[in-house]
């Protein structure tokens, strides 16, 4: 019963975010992540940081858009590594190189 109740709590908890979301006006210049959903982009290079930790630099489809992501967000990444058929889920933390 208590697993029904938080499957619904989270359910409902997404919806209003994303009718939340939907609902605010989107910012100036239409950053590419100003809205919840999917975006695919691709991979321009991978950098080892150290044994647990990659630094992905991805292409954005127009440089001179802005991305949107701000200083604590958080996306999900979904890749098929190797070409293969099932799908890899990882957390990914956007960072910024302030010093390039």
């Amino acid at each position: 019963m208590s697993t029904q109740v938080a499957i619904a709590t989270a359910v409902v908890g997404l919806g209003a975010f994303v009718y939340y979301k939907a609902s605010s006006p989107p910012p100036m210049g239409r950053p590419l992540f100003s809205k919840f959903g999917i975006h695919s982009l691709k991979l321009h290079s991978t950098e080892l940081i150290n044994s647990n930790t990659k630094k992905l630099r991805f292409e954005l489809p127009d440089a001179s858009q802005p991305s949107g992501l701000t200083l604590c967000s958080a996306l999900l990444t979904i890749s098929f590594p190797g070409g293969g058929w099932k799908p890899v889920l990882r957390p990914y933390t956007p960072t910024n190189d302030f010093g390039e």
